[in-house]
């Protein structure tokens, strides 16, 4: 139908052949393709035959995956480097690929060492645009910026993109994003940790704010209000009463031991993933996620010895480093901040009065979590949980 008539042929013998080719088609789908030839025999009978034949489109692939510093502490070495691969993954030539970085603001850049296919828009931050040319298929085009911060604490989400002027049938893997965390790199006391609820919301965030393990669930990514009952919960983990709960009934020995311990071994975690602090407080261990399974084995175990003796090298850790300046903090102390303590039960038990007993208040939730309920819950579910999900979601995030 788009092509029409492709030729004529005055007269063909009996047994003879030949071969009419029509002029290029673009074709974005695949196609399916019927030619007909037609015309008279020698005594003016009408004759005709028709053939068919597959035409399958090929399509240019563009995938972009970035890489960079993840963390950089501004005591030491502050430079970061983004590394970008883009790579025709598809069957047909990608023609002028062009790939655009628009740096993070923060990100003081080295034009120096510019690839050759890249331009820079001078700008404060710079935009970065990468000519490729023509990408047949399995090319790939590595490029690496080069670069430092000027930022004493937070993040920077750096994302780029790729085009290309030939089709594609996905497009969602022609973007990717790197995030580096720029961080003081001291460690701070549970004090700090209980009385900085910006901290501690960036330590949340660190997390992914979500917590799922069926009996105790919390998936407060996009939605402010339970991140905002996730915050309480946290801080309410550091500065609730460890002796009694908030009904004012007297925690188990295993009950004040975890809590104890956990609270520590919760700020360790803090500190090292939000603040960048160093690993010294933690001989004999290869990394954090080794010490921190060890005191989740021996939580399972509820071997109170080793909990205490790990919430004391925790202890030691968050301890070593308090005395340097931390500059740039996301905001003031807040020792007032309004915590809910998720390790006490949901509701207080009332009196024969009908009264609610101690300092619970009847009726109220513990923070925005779902807690799976019955006469064997343990409050303190929610704090060994929390830990847990912090330590999978890091597994994770190494894996990836």
């Amino acid at each position: 139908d788009i092509l029409g008539a492709i030729g004529t042929i005055n007269e063909l013998d009996v047994g003879q052949s030949t071969t009419i080719k029509s002029g290029g088609v673009t074709i974005n789908v695949d196609t399916y393709n019927v030619g007909t030839a037609s015309g008279e025999d020698i005594y003016g009978y009408p004759v005709s035959d028709n053939d068919d034949a597959d035409v399958y489109a090929l399509y240019a692939d563009i995938v972009v995956d970035k890489s960079g510093t993840s963390q950089v502490i501004v005591t030491g070495d502050n430079s970061i480097i983004y590394s970008i691969d883009v790579t025709n993954d598809g069957e047909a030539t990608a023609e002028n690929v062009v790939l655009t970085d628009p740096l993070p603001e923060g990100f003081v850049f080295d034009a120096d060492g510019l690839d050759p296919h890249c331009t820079s828009n001078g700008l404060t931050p710079p935009s970065v645009s990468c000519a490729l040319g023509d990408m047949a298929p399995g090319d790939m085009i590595t490029l690496t910026f080069d670069g430092s911060t000027t930022l004493a604490s937070g993040s920077m989400l750096n994302e780029a993109c790729a085009t290309t002027d030939t089709p594609e049938i996905y497009t969602d893997n022609n973007c990717d994003d790197t995030t580096t965390r720029i961080v003081p790199g001291a460690t701070r006391t549970i004090g700090f940790w209980g009385n900085h609820p910006n901290y501690m919301e960036m330590c949340l965030e660190a997390n992914d704010w979500q917590v799922d393990l069926g009996f105790y669930s919390m998936d407060a990514s996009g939605d402010a209000g339970l991140q905002d009952a996730m915050l309480r919960d946290s801080i309410g983990i550091i500065k609730t009463n460890i002796a009694k709960d908030t009904c004012g009934d007297k925690r188990s020995r295993f009950q004040k031991t975890a809590l104890q311990s956990g609270r520590q071994v919760l700020a360790a975690f803090c500190n090292v993933t939000t603040l960048g602090g160093g690993f010294d407080g933690f001989e004999g261990y290869t990394d954090f996620d080794e010490f921190l399974q060890e005191w989740l084995d021996a939580v399972d175990a509820e071997d109170t010895h080793t909990m205490l003796e790990l919430g004391g090298i925790a202890d030691e850790f968050n301890n070593s480093g308090d005395d340097i300046p931390l500059d740039g903090s996301p905001g003031p102390a807040n020792p007032h901040f309004e915590w809910t303590d998720p390790t006490s039960p949901d509701t207080c038990p009332t009196s024969s009065n009908g009264k609610g007993k101690g300092k619970g208040k009847p009726g109220e939730s513990a923070g925005g979590c779902t807690i799976g309920t019955g006469s064997g819950f343990d409050p303190l579910l929610p704090l060994m949980v929390l830990i847990a999900s912090v330590y999978l979601w890091r597994r994770r995030r190494q894996k990836a």
